[in-house]
Order: structure tokens, then sequence, then C-alpha cells
């Protein structure tokens, strides 16, 4: 990995603090939105986390704080160990415990009282984190090399032992029997299940992708309606995985 916007000086990064009355946390990796959208952009992000607090439904308005994950130094050592590799399973995982140790230090006795998680950004700025799968059908093994980068020189076979140059996230979870989640973010309790875990969320948990515009455009929307989502409308979605099903 390299900076989408090099040579920003270092700034170090603060979270909230953690109060009696905060009932969602923002999980932002601040130094790396800043080397990827800029410094402005970053700011305006911040900033728009801030205008949620006091919105919401009524009798359920968002008293938030933002821990930004990058001003720990376990989370930033994981973080670089990554960046050498970004299919690395083993770094994802290091790293998305490394998240959750410093985020459960950051809440201490506040814990039970978060109803909401909210990562910022998308895959690249806070990886999701590899959950390994144990079930014998239906799984995504077979579609790993689907999932990898196309073009000509991704069609050549690939010495064993050697990195894949056009591997992707997903194909690497693919191949290894996993799948990339962002459950085991949500506060969540462990099941023993196939031999594995089940990550189960205990606060709700969401995503603000992708780029500052989207980001700030999607808070303004909540902002605007109260935090109520009119139910006039529905999506259906379908994964290509399971097309042929």
């Amino acid at each position: 990995w390299a900076p989408t916007i090099p040579g920003l000086p270092a700034e170090a990064s603060v979270s909230d603090v953690v109060t009696d009355e905060t009932n969602t946390v923002y999980l932002f990796d601040q130094a790396r939105f800043r080397d990827t959208y800029g410094v402005e952009e970053t700011a305006t992000v911040r900033a728009a986390l801030a205008r949620l607090t006091g919105d919401g439904a009524q009798g359920d308005d968002v008293v938030g704080a933002v821990l930004a994950i990058d001003s720990d130094p376990g989370v930033a050592a994981a973080r670089s160990i990554l960046d050498a590799n970004s299919c690395s399973l083993t770094a994802r995982e290091a790293l998305s415990t490394a998240v959750n140790a410093y985020v459960a230090a950051a809440l201490g006795d506040h814990r039970d009282q978060i109803d909401s998680v909210v990562i910022v950004g998308g895959d690249d700025i806070v990886p999701f984190a590899p959950v390994a799968q144990h079930t014998g059908q239906f799984n995504e093994a077979s579609h790993s090399d689907a999932l990898r980068l196309s073009g000509d020189a991704c069609t050549l076979a690939v010495p064993e032992g050697s990195l894949d140059p056009c591997a992707t996230p997903l194909s690497a979870a693919a191949a290894t029997n996993h799948i990339l989640t962002d459950d085991p973010y949500g506060l969540a309790t462990a099941y023993r299940s196939l031999g594995g875990y089940l990550y189960v969320p205990n606060a709700a948990l969401g995503r603000l992708v992708e780029t500052p515009e989207q980001i700030v455009a999607t808070i303004d929307r909540f902002i605007e309606a109260d935090g109520v989502l009119e139910a006039d409308s529905s999506l259906t979605g379908g994964y290509g995985a399971w097309a042929e099903l």
C-alpha cells in the first residue's frame, strides 16, 4: 500500500471521550483516511460525524464518540504489517483483533450502553475481518479465481508458494475458506460453530462508505430525516457467487 496523497505531515489522531451518555461509536482510521482523501476532506467527515449527535428518532437521539483507531500503537503496528501484503488473512485478522482490543479499552465500563457501532470508510480504510467458514457446501472456495484481478497477466498460473500478484482480499479469503465481514466489530459474542466461531454482534452495526462526499451526503440525509427511514421503497440484492444456484 502507498498513500494516495504522499508527503502529508504526520498528525496525531485523538479519540473523543466516551461518557455515560454515549450510545454510538464511530471507528475511524483518521490517518489512513487523510492519506487517501486529504486533510480537508478528513476534517469535513469528522465534523459531519459530530453533527450526528442530537439527531435520531424521537426518544432515541444519537450521542456519538469518534474512536480514532490509528491512535493506538497496536493498531498502527498491525496496520503496517497488513500494508506489506493486503491479501494476508493472518495480518488482516491481527489488525481486526487489535482494533477490537483498542475499542474494548476505550469503552471500558461503558461497553454495555453502546447501541450502535459505525465503521467509517471502505475496506481500504478499516478492513473487513476474516472469519473462517466451515460449511462443506455452497461456500466461496470454488469462486476464488473469479475474484482475482483480470487482465492478460492474470491468466498465468502462480507457482505454489509464490505470492499471487493478481490476488485481491476477496480472492485470498475465498481461496482459504474465509469470508470477510464486519460482524466481529459489533461488540460481538463469539459462539463455537462447526469447528470455528460465529460472531454475533451485540450492537447495531454498519458502515459509512465510501468517499468523503458520499459519507457526508449519507449523514446529511440521516439528519434531514431525523433518523427515520420511510418504508415506501425496497431493495432486492443478489450475490454473483450463487448465480448458478
